[in-house]
């Protein structure tokens, strides 16, 4: 645990100086640079909602939807200057929901909620608002308070 810390704290001073992305619509095009980072939601009747990367968020549902029960639908698609840097917000967003994981990238969280939880934290990093050491349990903080208030 201590060594996550110690890379979130080296991410975050290479990463959070960057523009707060915002959401982009569902068909615009992106530059070859960049990366997303998508929410999708499971039309489920609970709370069901997946969240990664990639360069194409439309083309990734429809390859997702083929082995899916569920209807799915693509709630928002963030774009970051790089993969890295989505990389490393889908791995935080990831950590923040932990309590939440169902299975690899789908967590019992409605898609809402979990855009609540990247706002949020997204708020804290552009404002340079925190303790590197303190960040990951800042972020699982922000997530319990998103979900016990939205779920």
């Amino acid at each position: 645990m201590v060594a996550v810390f110690k890379v979130a704290g080296e991410l975050i001073a290479r990463v959070a100086p960057s523009r707060n992305p915002s959401p982009r619509s569902e068909g615009a095009e992106m530059p070859k640079e960049e990366c997303c980072l998508y929410f999708i939601d499971a039309d489920a009747g609970s709370s069901l909602s997946k969240i990664g990367i990639s360069k194409s968020p439309q083309s990734r549902l429809g390859s997702i939807k083929t082995s899916s029960p569920y209807e799915l639908k693509l709630l928002i698609s963030v774009p970051f200057e790089s993969r890295a840097q989505a990389e490393w917000r889908e791995r935080v967003l990831h950590f923040a929901l932990t309590d939440y994981r169902r299975h690899g990238e789908w967590f019992s969280v409605k898609a809402e909620t979990a855009v609540e939880v990247h706002n949020a934290i997204s708020e804290i990093i552009e404002g340079q608002d925190f303790d590197p050491d303190d960040f990951l349990g800042l972020c699982q903080m922000i997530a319990f308070q998103c979900v016990s208030h939205l779920e």
